[in-house]
């Protein structure tokens, strides 16, 4: 399951070196059934997003979490069920909330960026349960959640500047 992760990871990094091709190309070739460059660029990006969303839950989440409780403990398993959800769910919102407007390459980066923490963190798991005499699990699996819990929160506050404005915060603040 861990290969299958970090394949699946391989497959949406390889869009996004796609999608840094496709911003610095200035010539008219990267266009698609005639749309301009910046909707190929989002229909990537949104892939991406989509294809690093579908990782963390069937590879990640479903793979781990089905092992977790019984080769770390109950503790473990509600934290790391609590965060995967959450993770999910802020995904879901970027790719909704997602400006297309503001894509740049800066942005691709970041993604990358975090992709490759998130293949890190995902083999981390696993190591855990294979670790069958690691001496500490329960506290070290719940160390790798909370500094993955960190990253996320990076992450998402990286994320804000390429959102549109939520209107209905906008409306109850």
């Amino acid at each position: 399951m861990a290969l299958q992760a970090l394949k699946a990871f391989n497959n949406v990094y390889e869009i996004l070196s796609e999608i840094q091709n496709l911003m610095k190309s200035k010539k008219g070739e990267w266009k698609l059934l005639g749309s301009k460059k910046k909707e190929v660029v989002e229909r990537k990006f949104r892939q991406a997003l989509e294809g690093t969303k579908n990782v963390i839950e069937s590879c990640i989440w479903y793979g781990k979490g089905f092992a977790i409780v019984s080769n770390c403990g109950v503790k473990v398993d509600e934290t790391f069920h609590e965060i995967m959800g959450l993770t999910l769910m802020k995904f879901n919102d970027i790719n909704m909330r997602l400006d297309s407007e503001k894509l740049d390459e800066k942005l691709v980066e970041q993604l990358q960026s975090q992709l490759k923490t998130l293949s890190e963190y995902a083999q981390r798991f696993w190591n855990i349960n294979g670790t069958q005499s690691h001496p500490e699990r329960e506290a070290e699996a719940m160390k790798i959640i909370e500094d993955f819990r960190g990253r996320l929160w990076d992450f998402i506050r990286n994320m804000e500047r390429y959102l549109k404005e939520d209107i209905n915060n906008k409306v109850f603040k």
